[in-house]
């Protein structure tokens, strides 16, 4: 009964951890994405200052 119980989890458990894993890489990937989107805007608006300043 144990056993039985013990090797659905075997196999449960390493279908887990690839999703696990594309989760942790998409949320980092979204994050570094955001973070760049936020430098150019950023960018964009230095340059649209150093053109009206001129």
């Amino acid at each position: 009964m144990f056993l039985k119980g013990a090797w659905r989890w075997v196999y449960f458990v390493p279908g887990l951890l690839p999703l696990m894993m594309l989760l942790m890489l998409t949320g980092f990937t979204r994050r570094r994405a955001n973070n760049r989107v936020r430098a150019q805007v950023l960018m964009m608006q230095q340059m649209r200052a150093r053109a009206l300043a001129d």
